[in-house]
């Protein structure tokens, strides 16, 4: 993921990872739960959103889904 996608980050959540949108959107990169899920994130028993690791990776491929 280039570099400059961590300034998506930082607008949406300001790197808090546990920040909740109006939307229900959560996490370092604000996705809201269909997107998470369809992205392979688990919402139950941990929020998956929260995890830097994995929810870059989510994030990654939806960016790349919708860039195509």
């Amino acid at each position: 993921m280039p570099e400059v996608a961590a300034l998506i980050s930082y607008n949406e959540s300001r790197f808090q990872p546990h920040r909740r949108s109006s939307a229900h959107a959560v996490g370092w990169w604000q996705l809201v739960p269909a997107t998470a899920r369809e992205n392979g994130l688990k919402l139950w028993p941990k929020d998956e959103r929260t995890d830097i690791t994995l929810s870059t990776q989510a994030a990654a491929r939806y960016l790349d889904m919708i860039g195509q």
